[in-house]
C-alpha cells in the first residue's frame, strides 16, 4: 500500500527550500556587489578619462566651445554629470576658468542643489576608446560684457573633481549605487582630479 505524503509533510520540505534559495541568492548578491566595490577601488578617473577643449566648429558672439571627455580605460567608465566637464551648467558652477594674460578672471559662480536621487539621465555612460562632447557657450551672466574682453584672446581650462565615477556600465551603476548617491551607506565611487589642456579663445 502506498504512502501519500500530506501537507504536513509537504511543509517543512517547501520551507527548506525556500530557505535555501534565498540564502543562495543572498551570497550570489553579495559576492557581486564585494567583486564591484573591488574593481571600483583599483580604478582611478584621473587618469581613466581625459578632457580636453576645442573650438565648437563655428564662428559666434559671444563665443562657444567644446568640451570632450574620453574614456581611456579598457572597460566601460560611468560618470554623474553634475560639476564635471559634461554639466550643462559647468560655466556658472566654476568648472571652467578663463585666464587673460595668464591671470584668471574673477567670474560668479552659484551654488545648487541637486535633487536625490539623481535622474537616470544624469549619469553617462562611456565605451573604451568613446568620446562625449559637451558644447559651452561663453556668454553672460558669467562672461559679462564688464570684463571687456571684446578683441581680446583668452585662455579656457576645465579642472575639478571626478566625484562620482564607476568603472561599469549604465545599467550596474543604476541597480546598485544610484539611490546610494549622496547618502551614508558606501556609494561604490571612485574620485579623481581632472583638467584640460588650455584653449585660446577670441572674443
Amino acid at each position: 500500500m502506498g504512502l501519500t505524503a500530506g501537507p504536513r509533510t509537504l511543509l517543512p520540505v517547501l520551507a527548506f527550500l525556500i530557505f535555501t534559495l534565498l540564502l543562495w541568492n543572498t551570497g550570489k548578491s553579495s559576492t557581486t556587489l564585494s567583486s564591484i566595490m573591488s574593481s571600483s577601488s583599483k580604478f582611478d578617473p584621473s587618469t581613466a578619462l581625459g578632457v580636453s577643449i576645442s573650438d565648437a566648429g563655428s564662428s559666434s558672439s559671444p563665443p562657444s566651445i567644446k568640451l570632450t571627455v574620453t574614456n581611456n580605460h579598457n572597460e566601460p567608465v560611468t560618470v554623474l554629470r553634475w560639476d564635471t566637464p559634461l554639466d550643462s551648467m559647468a560655466l556658472k558652477l566654476g568648472v571652467l576658468s578663463i585666464y587673460k594674460d595668464g591671470t584668471p578672471l574673477d567670474l560668479p559662480t552659484i551654488n545648487v542643489r541637486r535633487l536625490m536621487p539623481p535622474p537616470e539621465d544624469e549619469f553617462v555612460t562611456l565605451k573604451p576608446g568613446e568620446a562625449v562632447v559637451n558644447d559651452l557657450e561663453l556668454g553672460p551672466p558669467v562672461v559679462s560684457e564688464d570684463l571687456g574682453l571684446k578683441g581680446s584672446s583668452v585662455e579656457v581650462q576645465a579642472s575639478g573633481e571626478w566625484a562620482y565615477a564607476w568603472p561599469l556600465d549604465n545599467q550596474a551603476v543604476l541597480s546598485q549605487f544610484r539611490e546610494k548617491v549622496g547618502g551614508a551607506e558606501s556609494d561604490g565611487a571612485s574620485r579623481g582630479h581632472f583638467a584640460s589642456n588650455k584653449h585660446s579663445v577670441r572674443f
